[in-house]
This record gives structure tokens, C-alpha cells and sequence, in this order.
């Protein structure tokens, strides 16, 4: 229920969508519907499609991907895997939602489908099954690519989703973590900083310019803030969830 009449925030993101968790309702939207660039924010659904097609985390994997190559090539972020690394896919998803690890988003697409075409098509069959409209995946990173493409309100619903699992909470409440030799520390600039923040994943890429989305609980309601194409994450976020505490009442 809106409590107040206190108009919104005027925000720097071109795209906005404000989800309640629990009616999967918008509270407030700009834009919510354009099909844009979503960088790594993709990896939200690359992590959620692993955890419901590998329900054992201490799975252990081999390592193909090399970071360095991978970063040589097109300045990807990655979480530092090398070549016949012994790894559990626990540390490959922290890796993939805590440094935004595009060696763990391509390596869990490789060790789990056996090809990256086949697990972006189970990603894809999660947007489908999930009846959103305005989300097509061609890569398990989030990389800039032709027809890659999400709405900040289908990123929303996927994270949505995707928080449902108690294994991805986990995950991206996580602020930094220690695993399989590697240390991953959360981009996230909401968590530890804004009371609340609890997950979920930012992203950058230069189409996509800066993207997040960002969840936060206060009383027991959860919301979340779903931004493409702004210039400041934290503000725009800190904002928003500001006036939504505010203007709503639950």
C-alpha cells in the first residue's frame, strides 16, 4: 500500500524497475521494458541454471578456461582460473557472482553442458519457462554480444527467481570469500554499506554502460532495484530503496 505521497527520486539510470518480492509487483518503473545490454548481470540466471541442473556444490571440476587469456582478449573480469584447475562449483559460482569471474561464467558452461551454445540454451529455457518477453541470451558472461539483450523488469523477476534458492542467497550476501585457494571479494558496492542489502549482482560493459541489480530486506520485505544504463549505482539504488521505504507500508 503507498503511504505517502512522496514523489519518486529522479535517478541517473535510463532504465529502472522496482520489484517487490513478495507480489512481484512494480512499484515504480522508467523505461522498464527496453531491451538493452545487460552485461554481467546475465550471470545471475548462468548461476541459477547451475544450481538447479548440479544440486551438489562440492561437485569437483577440471578446469579449462585460462583468465589470462580470456582477459588479453577482450579485458574481461575474471576470478584467476588457469588450465587443469581442480575446482568445486561452490568456488566457480562464488567466483562468477562475487568478482564477476567471466572464466567461472564460461567454465560452468563447459563443465555442466559440455558446450557453452547448449547451457546458454538452458538459460534461455529459464527466461522461457518464466514467460518474459524481452530477455535472449547468447553468453553465459553477460559480454557484449548481437541479439544478447534483457529489460531491468526481466532482470528483476530473474532475480526474483533466482533468490528463491537458499544456495543463491548465500551466495550473493557473501562479501568476500576464501575457496579452493582463491580470493573473491564482492563488487556489489551496496552490501556492508547500506542497511539491509542483501545480493544481488552488478555489471559494466561499454554498451551496457553500468547495470545492477540490487536487493534489500528492511522488516522482513524484500525489494528489488533493477537499473540499466546508469551512471551512479550506489546513489541511484540508496535513493530508490530510501523512497520506497518511505512511501510504502506493507
Amino acid at each position: 500500500v503507498q503511504a505517502s505521497a512522496d514523489p519518486p527520486p529522479k535517478v541517473t539510470a535510463e532504465h529502472v524497475a522496482v520489484v517487490d518480492d513478495a507480489s512481484a509487483k512494480l512499484l515504480y518503473s522508467q523505461d522498464p521494458f527496453a531491451r538493452v545490454a545487460p552485461a554481467s548481470i546475465t550471470k545471475i540466471v548462468t548461476t541459477i541454471v547451475a544450481l538447479e541442473h548440479v544440486p551438489d556444490i562440492n561437485t569437483v571440476y577440471t578446469t579449462s578456461v585460462s583468465s589470462a587469456a580470456l582477459a588479453a582478449c577482450d579485458g574481461s573480469s575474471t576470478m584467476g582460473l588457469e588450465p587443469e584447475d581442480h575446482v568445486k562449483l561452490e568456488t566457480l559460482l562464488y567466483g562468477m557472482m562475487l568478482p564477476s569471474g567471466n572464466d567461472a561464467a564460461e567454465q560452468v558452461a563447459e563443465s555442466l553442458a559440455g558446450s557453452r551454445d547448449t547451457y546458454v540454451g538452458w538459460m534461455n529455457q529459464e527466461v522461457s519457462s518464466l514467460h518474459l518477453r524481452d530477455t535472449h541470451f547468447v553468453t553465459p558472461s553477460g559480454m557484449d554480444a548481437d541479439n544478447h539483450y534483457s529489460s531491468a523488469y526481466d532482470m528483476a523477476l530473474l532475480a526474483r527467481y533466482a533468490m528463491q534458492n537458499p544456495e543463491f542467497r548465500s551466495i550473493v550476501a557473501t562479501s568476500s570469500k576464501v575457496d579452493d585457494d582463491y580470493y573473491m571479494h564482492n563488487l556489489n558496492p551496496l552490501l556492508g554499506v547500506y542497511a539491509g542489502a542483501d545480493g544481488v549482482k552488478i555489471g559494466y560493459t561499454d554498451i551496457a554502460g553500468r547495470t545492477i541489480v540490487a536487493s534489500a530486506t528492511r522488516d522482513g520485505h524484500r525489494v528489488y532495484v533493477s537499473l540499466m544504463h546508469s551512471r551512479n549505482l550506489s546513489g541511484d539504488c540508496i535513493a530508490l530503496f530510501d523512497w520506497v521505504w518511505k512511501a510504502f507500508r506493507w
